[in-house]
């Protein structure tokens, strides 16, 4: 059967990476298309020559999708969970949406649909209007630099990894030395390199205002509110300007050389991260409480890292305050932006809520205690899981190169999983 494959493409930098799978498809003889629903986007994929449509949508249309699903997929979006629209508005949009979805699947007749992460608004819709014939994939930035994470359920906590663990013994393990030799390659690399999404995470995005104004005019979706909008920009233009530090208590950030020899290591995360809001009932403040306890209770000390990408000041300012109070019981709370690596490496314990950190602490042999909901929760006793996902599952695709794809990782991006158990 020959391949069409079908990208939904939510924003510019997503774009950037598709042209290279375009460039990727082309050479590998496989018929690609794009469907944007942001005008940015479809400008961007179409200047480089890859065969994109906008996502256009009439009030009038109807979908064939039952109103609960519908409702369903309003009320779990990421959108509606971070407040940047009211649920209503959401309902509304639902029905023409993904009717308008429904047209272009009709119309492409797609054998694969590919879906980024799959929590916003226009992903849930499309995974909910695909038929079951056409096979759908979750993609996501891997947790190991230069790797994607492939799926056909979702990823994070809502992969078929979370469900059914096993399925990872579906490839071959690895031998010792090769693990060995693989770890070392990965801490040579980690150290001293920082979040690639922080940079991303801080850039102004200016072409959104005119993605909303064309939305508005039914050419393309954007679901958010005005003073949402205002709000994300006036957080990353303070974060740019350094008008106000990262944090209010930066004067107490430790080096590492300055921390106890033995603590415990909390990660903080993105307040508005799909990690926070979907895979998890405790959020960064309820984290720093229950590790804050368990080390009053062993004596460890507890180093808090704040997450780099993190631009909301009013989240920055109640984990501080939070630091602040805990520190007048006497409690041994450091904070840092040291290298995480390096903070691995010297920690006697790692907490997470679902941080790549928790993984990062697996790979480096420490004990782990996950609060919230995570894929690699079952490696914890179970290590030959952890190899097989870190050598063998991860498809070879950076999503911030600029190089080709090879068509092994293309490959990889069609088929995440293989088709019979491993020897």
């Amino acid at each position: 059967m020959k391949l069409r494959l079908l990208f939904l493409a939510d924003n510019v930098e997503r774009a950037r990476f598709f042209v290279r799978v375009h460039r990727a498809c082309q050479e590998s003889g496989i018929d690609v298309r794009f469907l944007a629903y942001r005008k940015s986007t479809h400008g961007l994929l179409r200047s480089h020559g890859a065969p994109v449509e906008l996502l256009s949508w009439r009030r009038s249309v109807r979908s064939n999708t039952s109103l609960d699903r519908l409702d369903q997929c309003a009320s779990e979006s990421l959108e509606c969970l971070r407040g940047d629209v009211t649920l209503e508005s959401l309902r509304r949009l639902a029905a023409p949406v993904s009717a308008a979805i429904e047209t272009q699947l009709h119309r492409m007749n797609p054998t694969h649909l590919f879906l980024w992460n799959g929590s916003q608004f226009v992903e849930r819709l499309a995974a909910a209007v695909c038929p079951p014939s056409v096979a759908t994939r979750f993609m996501e930035i891997g947790n190991i630099p230069g790797k994607l994470f492939i799926d056909d359920s979702g990823v994070n906590a809502a992969s078929s990894i979370r469900r059914n663990p096993n399925r990872l013994r579906l490839y071959a393990d690895c031998e010792a030395a090769e693990y060995e030799s693989w770890k070392s390659a990965y801490w040579d690399r980690k150290l001293g390199v920082g979040v690639p999404q922080a940079k991303s995470a801080i850039r102004m995005q200016w072409e959104r205002p005119s993605d909303w104004i064309n939305a508005i005019a039914g050419r393309g979706i954007y679901p958010i509110r005005p003073n949402a909008m205002l709000g994300r920009f006036s957080d990353k233009w303070h974060r740019l300007r350094k008008a106000k530090p990262l944090s209010d208590v930066d004067d107490t950030m430790s080096k590492l050389k300055d921390l106890p020899s033995t603590f415990r290591l909390l990660p903080l995360q993105v307040s508005c991260d799909t990690q926070l809001l979907l895979h998890s009932d405790v959020n960064n403040q309820a984290a720093i409480d229950r590790a804050a306890e368990q080390s009053g209770r062993d004596g460890l000390a507890l180093v808090i890292k704040p997450h780099p990408a993190e631009t909301n000041r009013s989240a920055i300012q109640a984990v501080d305050r939070q630091i602040t109070r805990l520190r007048s019981r006497r409690l041994k709370i450091y904070q840092t932006r040291e290298d995480t690596a390096g903070l691995i490496q010297r920690a006697s314990h790692v907490c997470t809520i679902n941080s790549t950190v928790g993984l990062e602490a697996l790979i480096a042999g420490k004990p782990v205690t996950v609060y919230g909901r995570a894929f690699f929760e079952s490696f914890v006793d179970r290590p030959d899981l952890l190899r097989r996902y870190l050598t063998r599952f991860l498809a070879d695709a950076d999503y911030f190169a600029d190089h080709a794809i090879t068509p092994m990782g293309l490959e990889r991006m069609i088929d995440p999983w293989p088709q019979r158990q491993a020897a």
